[in-house]
């Protein structure tokens, strides 16, 4: 009987629902690496930050490199690996989290708050993170309509895909701990 590495936890959730800040704590608590999948995919593009790659290339060419990258987060067994809101959307992440999820090796976690949370979160745009929708006068809509419109449009590919819906209006240690409880990040037997 062989011992399997503990899978690979993957946060999925809207922005600002703390997937970086749970998925560092977390990875401190499992003694793994942390891996945010922005930060993977922008190795692979020559454009300074993820604001640039949509001004220069638009968001197409982000949901490509972010496939690209899965790759290398997926890479680490047993470590924690964080994705922007809107990979999930991208049907080839999807299956392809899919398909590690059916063989053992991830576990996703669906971390959500409530809009207004998550709104005042995010606060304002700033470059880093460019504003994802506009208005019909092509003015990004404030945070919170923002959010409420992303849930629409992304909620059904979070449920389908993660394992768990953790509670991240919490603070980020019982986020982690809840994770923890949840006992679907240890290692198991190959029978």
């Amino acid at each position: 009987m062989n011992e399997q590495p503990p899978p690979t936890a993957v946060l999925v959730g809207l922005r600002a629902s703390g997937k970086s800040t749970v998925g560092a704590e977390l990875a401190v608590a499992l003694g793994t690496a942390f891996h945010d999948l922005d930060d993977l995919a922008l190795e692979c593009c020559p454009e300074p930050d993820v604001a640039a790659v949509f001004a220069r290339r638009g968001e197409q060419a982000w949901r490509d490199a972010e496939t690209r990258a899965l790759e290398t987060g997926l890479a680490f067994p047993g470590s924690i690996l964080a994705l922007g809101g809107g990979a999930p959307i991208v049907p080839e992440i999807r299956e392809r989290l899919n398909e590690e999820r059916r063989s053992g090796r991830v576990v996703v976690f669906w971390l959500d708050a409530p809009d207004e949370v998550l709104a005042r979160r995010h606060g304002t745009h700033d470059r880093d993170r460019p504003p994802l929708l506009e208005d019909e006068s092509q003015r990004p809509l404030d945070p919170l309509e923002e959010c409420r419109r992303l849930r629409s449009l992304r909620s059904e590919a979070y449920e389908t895909l993660s394992d768990h819906l953790i509670d991240a209006d919490a603070a980020t240690d019982e986020v982690v701990r809840t994770i923890l409880d949840t006992g679907t990040l240890q290692s198991g037997a190959d029978t």
